[in-house]
Formats: C-alpha cells, sequence, structure tokens
C-alpha cells in the first residue's frame, strides 16, 4: 500500500472582485506526475461579504467539471465538503467565488492526503 503524506493547505487570496476570484489547488499547477491527492475535507469563506456563489470544481485544463456549488453564501460562514475529492495528473482543484466583492478575503482550507501512484 501506498504512503499516505497529510495535507492541511490554507489558501488565502484578497477578491478583485471579478472573474479572477478563484483558488485553485494545487497552488503551483497541476496535480504531477505519479501523485494522486485525496481531499477529505473542504472548507471556504467570503469573510467579507456575501458572494453570489462558490462552485467547487476539478479536472484538467479546461475540462473542469462542477463538483458542488453553493448559492448565496452568508459572509464570515464556514461552509464545506465533505464528499472525497480525488485529483489525479494533471488536474487541479478549482474555487470560484461569484460575485465576491472587491477586498473581500476569500479562504479555503483543505484536509486529506496524497500518494505516489506508479
Amino acid at each position: 500500500m501506498a504512503k499516505k503524506h497529510a495535507l492541511r493547505p490554507h489558501l488565502r487570496k484578497v477578491a478583485a472582485g471579478d472573474a479572477s476570484d478563484i483558488l485553485f489547488y494545487p497552488e503551483e499547477g497541476y496535480v504531477r506526475s505519479k501523485q494522486r491527492y485525496h481531499i477529505t475535507l473542504l472548507s471556504f469563506e467570503d469573510e467579507g461579504s456575501d458572494c453570489t456563489e462558490v462552485q467547487i470544481l476539478a479536472g484538467p485544463s479546461g475540462l473542469q467539471r462542477r463538483i458542488a456549488e453553493q448559492i448565496a453564501p452568508v459572509a464570515g460562514r464556514t461552509y464545506w465538503w465533505t464528499e472525497e475529492i480525488v485529483l489525479v495528473e494533471s488536474e487541479q482543484l478549482q474555487l470560484y467565488f461569484s460575485g465576491a466583492t472587491a477586498s473581500d478575503v476569500l479562504n479555503l482550507w483543505l484536509q486529506g492526503y496524497w500518494v505516489e501512484v506508479e
């Protein structure tokens, strides 16, 4: 069995108030060759104001699939997704804050693990 490497990143971004209000994981790009990420808990929050919606997406570049969405999340309230999300080589997780106000602080907390695969 492959060794599990824990991950618990906290991503934070100051919103521009436009379509660029997206948090990416992994931040440096896509899942590398011979790696697989298992996200077992995802939490998010807009500290400043109410968004229109938040979408959780995952997949390779240009083929992101919507996993879940939260319509009209309340500012300062943490929301979570507990269904496991698996990212394989060349995939990335995206959290899109639609309708965020410029200067809002956007947060994404992840918990899970990654493994080396052959």
